[in-house]
C-alpha cells in the first residue's frame, strides 16, 4: 500500500520503519525544517527496548543502563525504596531498562528509514478521505494521495481533527522544567534513575548521552496553560524557587545549569477506537499520557510495532479489519498505562503526614512495592506477541 506518515517523532519514524520492512511504500512528512537536537531525557523500559532490536532492527547510541530505580524523600534525601535495575531487570525481562536523550533516539530512527522517505518543511493544512484513499495538502502547495495515513503529529493532532477524532487536551495542573546538568554530578549522585518525592511536586534525574549529561525533570504545580513544546524556554530562577527548601543535592543540580525548558503536561481520555476510515493514530496523537510513569516513548514504539505487524500483507481491501484489530489491541493497554500515570500524580505528591508515611512504609517494606514484580504486566509485555494473536484472528 501507499502509506503517508504525518509527523517525524518517535511514533511516526518507528511506524515508517516497521511498514517499510513489510514492503509498503511509505513517506514521512514533518512540518519542521530540520530534525534538531530538541528535547531532553527519556526512558525506554524493557517493553520498548526489546522492540528496537527485535521489531525495528536497530541499536541507539548514548543509552545508559541505570543501576536502580531510587525513590528519595524531598527534604533530606533519605531512601524510600531502591529497586535494582541493570542486570536484574535485563535477566527478568530479556531487555534493558535504559535512559537516553530523545535526540539520540530520533537520530537513530531517522537513519533507519529508507533514503528519500523523510520530507521536511511540510506542514499539513488539510486532510480529506473517501472510500478509496486519503488526500493530504501541505502549506508549501504540495499534496499527496495515499491508501492510508498515519497520524503521528502529537497531542493536538491536526490530522485527527480533520477526520473527526476529538483531540482536546486536558490540563493536568502540572508543568515540567527540563534541563541538562554537568556530568560531574553523576559521580556524586550515582547513575540511578532517581525520583525525589515531596508535597505537590517531585524531582527526577538520571544520566543520558552515554553519561555526558545529567538529565533532570522538575514537576511543579501550574495553574497556567503552559505550551506543550520540547523547545519552549522556562525561567531557571522560577525553577530554583520551587525547590528552594529541598535537599541540597536537588538545589545543586538546579544551580549547575543556566537554562531550562518548560513543558505543560496534558493528556486526554483514550478513545474506544484509534482510527477513522483510512486514517490511524499513533503515539501522542492517539493517547497522550502524563510522564509520571515514564512510558510515553515506550507506548509510541509499541504502537508502531503492533500497527506494522498487523499490516503484514495488508491491502486496501482488508485494511478496515486490520485497523480495527489495532484499536482492539492498543486501547486496553494504553488506558491502563494512563490510569497508573494518573495514580502516580497523586501518590508522588502527598503532603507530609499519615498518608505520606503509609506510602513510604509500603514502598520501603522488603518484598512490597517492588517495581519489577509489580510491573511484570508492563515490562514483560511484548507488543509483537499481541499483534501476532490479533493477526491470526483476522487471517
Amino acid at each position: 500500500m501507499r502509506i503517508a506518515v504525518i509527523g517525524a517523532g518517535i511514533g511516526g519514524l518507528a511506524t515508517a520503519i516497521g511498514l517499510q520492512k513489510r514492503g509498503h511504500s511509505v513517506s514521512v512528512h514533518e512540518q519542521a525544517a530540520a530534525l534538531t537536537q530538541v528535547g531532553a531525557g527519556i526512558v525506554l523500559a524493557p517493553n520498548s527496548q526489546r522492540l528496537l532490536a527485535g521489531a525495528f532492527g536497530m541499536a541507539v547510541s548514548g543509552t545508559v543502563r541505570p543501576s536502580a530505580l531510587h525513590l528519595r524523600r524531598w527534604q533530606d534525601g533519605s531512601t524510600i525504596s531502591r529497586q535494582l535495575l541493570g542486570a536484574e531487570a535485563s535477566a527478568r525481562f530479556r531487555a534493558d531498562y535504559v535512559t537516553l536523550h530523545r535526540a539520540d533516539l530520533i537520530a537513530a530512527l531517522a537513519a533507519g528509514v529508507q533514503p528519500g522517505t523523510l520530507h521536511l518543511a511540510q506542514r499539513t493544512i488539510a486532510v480529506r478521505q473517501d472510500d478509496d484513499g486519503v488526500e493530504v495538502d501541505f502549506e508549501n502547495g504540495e499534496s499527496l494521495r495515499a491508501d492510508l495515513v498515519v497520524a503521528a503529529d502529537g497531542n493536538r493532532s491536526l490530522v485527527a481533527e480533520a477526520v473527526g477524532v476529538q483531540t482536546v487536551p486536558r490540563a493536568s495542573g502540572y508543568a515540567a522544567y527540563r534541563g541538562l546538568a554537568s556530568p560531574d554530578l553523576i559521580e556524586e549522585l550515582g547513575d540511578d534513575h532517581t525520583a525525589w518525592l515531596g508535597p505537590d511536586r517531585h524531582f527526577v534525574h538520571y544520566p543520558v548521552s552515554g553519561g555526558r549529561f545529567l538529565n533532570f525533570v522538575a514537576i511543579v504545580p501550574s495553574p497556567r496553560d503552559e505550551p506543550e513544546s520540547w523547545s519552549s524556554a522556562g525561567d531557571i530562577g522560577d525553577a530554583r524557587a520551587h525547590f528552594a527548601d529541598w535537599d541540597p543535592r536537588v538545589r545543586r543540580i538546579l544551580a549547575c545549569t543556566d537554562s531550562v525548558g518548560l513543558w505543560g503536561l496534558y493528556d486526554r481520555p483514550v478513545h474506544d477506537v484509534l482510527h477513522a476510515g483510512r486514517t490511524v493514530l499513533v503515539g501522542d496523537a492517539a493517547h497522550p499520557v502524563l510522564p509520571f510513569f515514564a512510558q510515553g516513548a515506550s507506548m509510541a514504539l509499541e504502537d508502531a510495532a503492533v500497527l506494522s505487524s498487523l499490516l503484514e500483507r495488508a491491502t486496501p481491501e482488508n485494511l478496515a479489519d486490520r485497523l480495527a484489530a489495532y484499536s482492539a489491541v492498543r486501547v486496553p493497554r494504553v488506558r491502563k498505562v494512563q490510569q497508573v500515570s494518573y495514580r502516580n500524580a497523586t501518590m508522588f505528591h502527598l503532603a507530609d503526614g499519615p498518608e505520606q508515611r503509609a506510602r513510604d512504609s509500603r514502598l520501603g517494606t522488603p518484598g512490597a512495592g517492588d517495581p519489577l514484580r509489580d510491573n511484570d504486566w508492563l515490562y514483560g509485555y511484548d507488543a509483537r506477541d499481541e499483534a501476532a494473536v490479533a493477526l491470526a484472528r483476522n487471517s
